[in-house]
Order: C-alpha cells, then structure tokens, then sequence
C-alpha cells in the first residue's frame, strides 16, 4: 500500500488491483463485529425494524417519542429498546440524531439556508443544542462544516 503512492498512473491502479485481491484471498483477518451484530430476523421482526425506520426516517424533523414508535410496532417501550438497540446497533436517541445530523450536512453542503433555521427543520428545538451534537459529531461548527463543504467543491470545479 505505501509503494502506491509513489507510482502512478497504470502502475498505481495494478498495484490497487493486486491489493484488492490480496485482501480477498488472505485467511489473515480479524473479524470487527460480533455475530449478535447482524441479527438474522424472522419476517415479523424484520417487517417491525423496517416499518419503524421508515417511520422515524419520514418523521425525524419532529418531537419523536420512544413510547408512540414503542405503540406503533407494538411493542412496550422497554422491548422496543432492546429491540432496535439490538437491530440497528443504535439506541433510539442516536438514531434519531444521527438522521438529524445526516440531513442537517445534507442541507448545510447543499443550500444557503441560514443554520438557525436548519436547525429547527431538522428537529431540533435551540440552536445551542443543535451547535453542540453537531460539534461533537463532526468535530466542528455547522458553519465550519458548510464553509469545507463549499470549498472542497470549488476545488472540484
């Protein structure tokens, strides 16, 4: 991988190949996940998680509650926890706020609508707390975040 970057051209893209096959033939791997990780899911089940994520995923810009999703599927809300928590790997908390911020990059890259009112489109109630999940998120300001986006596409034109 390192003798990669010095070639270029063919040279680079055969090297990448001969990586890549390298990497699918080697019995040298450490698995990074669990088998609990991908939880094989009878149709009931597997008809639950979707519904409930296309549930939260068509609705997450609004005040969403684990009991009413928690209703929806079915289930009490304790269950239901368990349930995703086990099924996405997210608890419910994270997964609405990483749709939030999703869909918040989405719009800071790619419109002039002022942050403060993406803020609230993408469900969250004050700007404090929308400023502080995405810094701890992305590792920078919402405005640090569209100022990069807006360069990197410059550098692209």
């Amino acid at each position: 991988m390192e003798r990669m970057g010095e070639v270029h051209g063919l040279a680079r893209f055969r090297m990448f190949l001969e990586l890549l096959d390298l990497l699918a033939t080697t019995d040298e791997y450490e698995l990074l996940s669990s088998p609990d990780f991908s939880p094989l899911l009878d149709a009931e089940s597997l008809d639950i998680i979707q519904r409930s994520l296309t549930y939260l995923f068509q609705h997450f810009a609004e005040d969403l509650k684990l009991p009413n999703v928690a209703a929806l599927a079915g289930m009490s809300e304790s269950t239901f926890s368990r349930f995703f928590q086990k099924n996405t790997g997210n608890s419910f908390s994270d997964h609405i706020a990483k749709l939030r911020l999703w869909q918040a990059c989405k719009l800071l890259a790619d419109t002039e609508i002022p942050i403060t009112d993406i803020c609230f489109q993408v469900g969250y109630m004050n700007i404090s707390n929308f400023n502080r999940a995405f810094l701890r998120k992305h590792k920078m300001t919402p405005s640090s975040y569209r100022k990069l986006s807006r360069q990197r596409l410059a550098l692209r034109a």
